[in-house]
């Protein structure tokens, strides 16, 4: 079988099927891939894959409880998908396994994006040996990457770009709200809270230095700030049903910025915050130089933009060299039209 854009369809698994894998077993399928299966853990193991990938085409078997179980039972994929919310270390000691077996891996992990850190020699060695091919990949590499340098194409003399991103909270749930912004916490608690978040990677720190280096900068060091956001006025939580009490943390902002040798400096403002029910998350960015080169996104989709960067790299991940490939390495995604 073959996709629109005349590639050779591919046999793709999927570890996770939270959100993100299910969405990316349900694209694939859409573009004429062919899904193996699905692995998980808990209570998921053994429960049939359709519960969780709403598509005609999903194959009629069971949730697998490793990726080795799938292999024996469904066969070698081309590619592994690895969509598990799990630490860095151990997306890092799976996707290596992976790749000695021949395997190609897309992952979603943002502290991989920029192909550097304490994972990147062992990854490029285990791709090397078995001569596959790892990419981080994700809503970044289109939306915050790709897209920013296509339009500084068309600017000057640039002297900064920023990035502003709003995501609605009051769409998380109670778990997720206080995970990803400390949302009903005490003022008091924030800090705390605050605390690991900033010695992790900040989210957009990466794709901002890979898109200054596609721009043929050289990043200086990063800065990185959190700071919450307080209403005055009782929050109206409404997904959890939590009405929170006037000075309860109702958001947090994350900003992170660098200079670069040549000049233009680089900030990346995101901002997580419990918004009224009709109001929809959004991405801009803004691009200064000869004039200000503005590009907005408004109804940001996270729910399809996510899923969809990591299933449009499926044809560049089996094409790319052996290795860890960074996806400044690599073309733009390309669209390609359903097939099913």
């Amino acid at each position: 079988m073959t996709l629109s854009a005349g590639q050779p369809a591919a046999r793709l698994a999927v570890v996770g099927l939270g959100a993100q894998g299910s969405s990316i077993s349900r694209l694939a399928l859409d573009l004429g891939h062919e899904l193996l299966g699905g692995v998980e853990v808990g209570a998921k193991v053994g429960r049939p894959l359709g519960e969780f990938v709403d598509h005609p085409r999903v194959p009629d078997s069971t949730i697998f409880g490793s990726i080795e179980e799938l292999i024996a039972q469904a066969g070698e994929p081309d590619v592994v998908a690895l969509a598990a919310l799990i630490p860095t270390a151990a997306t890092a000691e799976l996707a290596a396994g992976l790749l000695r077996r021949g395997i190609n891996v897309l992952t979603l992990d943002a502290e991989l994006f920029e192909g550097q850190g304490p994972f990147a020699d062992s990854l490029q060695a285990a791709g090397e040996a078995g001569g596959a091919s790892i990419v981080s990949t994700g809503m970044q590499d289109t939306w915050w990457v790709h897209l920013p340098a296509v339009a500084a194409a068309g600017n000057h003399r640039i002297t900064s770009v920023e990035m502003d991103d709003v995501a609605n909270c009051g769409r998380f749930s109670q778990e997720v709200g206080l995970h990803e912004a400390g949302l009903g916490l005490a003022v008091s608690d924030f800090a705390a809270w605050a605390e690991p978040v900033l010695a992790a990677p900040p989210v957009q720190g990466a794709p901002l230095r890979e898109l200054a280096r596609l721009l043929g900068f050289t990043p200086g060091e990063t800065s990185y700030e959190i700071t919450p956001i307080i209403h005055d006025t009782p929050t109206d939580w409404f997904v959890p049903e939590i009405m929170l009490e006037p000075g309860r943390v109702a958001g947090a902002r994350f900003v992170v910025s660098f200079p670069t040798e040549e000049g233009p400096t680089f900030t990346g403002n995101l901002r997580f915050e419990i918004l009224d029910a009709s109001a929809f998350s959004k991405d801009s960015f803004t691009i200064h130089g000869e004039v200000d080169t503005v590009v907005e996104l408004p109804g940001f989709s996270a729910r399809l933009y996510v899923p969809m960067g990591l299933v449009r790299r499926i044809p560049d991940v089996i094409a790319a060299r052996p290795g860890f490939v960074r996806t400044t390495e690599l073309p733009p995604g390309r669209y390609t039209h359903t097939v099913h």
